[in-house]
């Protein structure tokens, strides 16, 4: 039988420094800094069980792809902007380097809007991706907004459509046929400054799988809107009907009562433990870290004044143990103990993962209680 756990520490007494303790390190680098999900095209999911910065190192983050990785002459890339606007242009990278003047450089979260999709029931198609498919790194670039103004929006554009040098076919029914990724963002959306036009990713030049020569990184939005080896902006004067935007990466929604299909956008409010991993055994006699992140899309989380794009490893950010909204229990099965702890991602208009969720057949946005942001894990019995 489950009863709420008589003691509650602190959050800073419970996240003290047993992450750097010699059994913790040394499990946590014998595992795999990635995990592939799909051979061909390439997807790779973080694991997320070896989370310890508010970065994410490159060679750990996720990898996306709906088609193979295009080869490109960085040499003769040509950026083109195109549709309703004053000045077309055609931007060498070099070039998109000159506007940006100064470049801006910003952590920005990507999540995979599928991320945690296997966890559901029922379940869904699609690439099965656990926790991992998340990661916050250092985006060097230009802002989009830079781009836009030099070409001069006309005031009838109502999105701006990214279409990247990625293309195939689609199989799944309805198939378009050929195609290019794209996704659209609405013009003020484009013109914020979380939407970069990216180069460089923790300091060094954007890697093939991670969109070189350029990429646009949208903060706030789920990670289909950040298209990667960017090769057209288009801005139209019509919503955008691409494969990607109204068929793929959407959802059902009621609006008046009616079922409408609603293009997803904005990163819900989420909350995931790293470590304790599902089933990991925990020594009683020693001390324990539990370690996770919270991130959040347009909308301020965890209390922080800021808008965007939090991940946070803070102890003063994480609600741990608190009994005060009962996330903590402690049973006893068999000749063990065990602990579930819920991090919580508490936002302004959301009281956290979950509340607003629910299943869809394509199994996007996931953020439910008793998913990946619960951990159990057993303690030895001498803990009783």
């Amino acid at each position: 039988m489950l009863k709420p756990f008589p003691v509650v520490p602190t959050r800073r007494q419970f996240l003290v420094a047993a992450a750097t303790i010699p059994w913790a390190s040394e499990l946590l680098a014998q595992s795999p800094t990635r995990i592939e999900r799909v051979h061909e095209p390439e997807n790779l999911e973080s694991n997320f069980s070896r989370l310890n910065a508010f970065l994410t190192p490159t060679e750990s983050f996720f990898v996306r792809n709906h088609f193979g990785i295009p080869q490109w002459d960085a040499t003769t890339y040509r950026l083109q902007v195109e549709g309703a606007v004053r000045t077309p242009l055609s931007l060498t990278l070099a070039e998109l380097k000159a506007l940006a003047g100064t470049p801006i450089t910003r952590p920005l979260t990507l999540e995979c809007a599928g991320n945690g999709r296997v966890y559901l029931t029922p379940p869904v198609r699609g690439v099965a991706w656990q926790s991992g498919a998340v990661g916050t790194a250092e985006w060097t670039g230009c802002p989009l907004a830079k781009v836009l103004e030099k070409a001069g929006v006309e005031s009838r554009a109502v999105e701006v459509v990214l279409e990247g040098a990625d293309s195939g076919t689609v199989a799944d029914p309805p198939s378009p046929g050929p195609i290019a990724f794209a996704r659209s963002l609405p013009v003020e959306k484009a013109l914020r400054p979380e939407v970069l036009l990216a180069w460089g990713m923790n300091g060094a030049p954007l890697a093939p799988r991670h969109g070189a020569p350029l990429r646009a990184v949208v903060g706030g939005w789920y990670g289909m809107a950040s298209v990667k080896w960017l090769k057209r902006i288009l801005v139209v004067t019509e919503p955008f009907q691409g494969f990607y935007q109204t068929l793929d990466y959407s959802y059902f929604r009621r609006v008046a009562g009616i079922p409408t299909l609603t293009p997803i956008t904005t990163m819900q409010v989420k909350s995931q433990i790293a470590r304790p991993a599902p089933h990991d055994v925990i020594p009683a006699d020693r001390p324990y870290s539990i370690v996770g992140a919270a991130w959040a899309g347009d909308q301020p989380a965890l209390g922080q004044d800021a808008p965007a794009i939090l991940a946070a490893l803070d102890p003063d950010n994480i609600a741990v143990l608190d009994d005060q909204e009962a996330m903590a229990v402690r049973g006893q099965e068999g000749a063990y103990q065990y602990v579930l702890v819920k991090i919580l991602g508490i936002n302004a208009l959301d009281f956290g993962p979950g509340i607003t969720w629910t299943w869809n057949p394509l199994g996007f946005r996931y953020g439910a209680y008793g998913g990946p942001g619960w951990s159990s894990a057993y303690l030895d019995a001498a803990d009783a």
